[in-house]
């Protein structure tokens, strides 16, 4: 009940404050301390509101890139072009080690155009990389003649750059090495 008491209690007089005493004067160093700090200040708010605003500036020309940019499987995955072109140089480089007699690793790396041509096929794609009998216009353009005696004149010798379809449609033009005997 004390708390009662106090609450209805009749007021006592607060303790008299102590006299304030007189300002000292400020030393002129401290005003020119206060005029810093103050044109620091104002220096500092300019600069936030100029990051400010090129912050807004970068974040729209980000907006305007990435709207810009095709999203979607597309843009990781990587084309056909590619991998046909990788499955090109490492057939290149089976001849190339089949030629030097080193025929283990040539079927190493037949190995590895197997799958990718496994992985096509699961695609809906045909990889054309063995040479026709005959040159087709439509799947193969001739690119440069060799020399072999055991093919006919003009016939197709090696393949440089697969042929691929989808069904029926050409999907990828190949390029062909013509022979030419002396």
């Amino acid at each position: 009940m004390s708390w009662l008491k106090r609450f209805f209690a009749p007021r006592r007089e607060p303790p008299a404050l102590p006299a304030l005493e007189a300002r000292a004067p400020v030393p002129p160093w401290a005003l020119d301390l206060q005029d810093g700090v103050q044109k620091v200040g104002r220096a500092q708010a300019r600069t936030m509101a100029r990051i400010e605003a090129l912050e807004s500036k970068v974040e729209g020309g980000f907006s305007d890139l990435r709207s810009s940019v095709p999203s979607g499987p597309a843009t990781t995955q990587p084309s056909l072009d590619e991998v046909l072109d990788a499955m090109d140089i490492l057939e290149e480089a089976c001849r190339t080690l089949d030629d030097a007699g080193n025929a283990p690793a040539s079927q190493g790396l037949r190995g590895v155009v197997d799958r990718l041509e496994r992985f096509l096929a699961q695609a809906g794609l045909t990889r054309i990389a063995k040479p026709p009998a005959e040159l087709d216009g439509r799947l193969f353009r001739a690119v440069g003649v060799v020399e072999r005696h055991d093919l006919a004149d003009g016939a197709p010798a090696q393949v440089v750059r697969a042929a691929a379809l989808a069904g029926y449609r050409v999907v990828r033009e190949g390029e062909v090495l013509v022979n030419r005997r002396p």
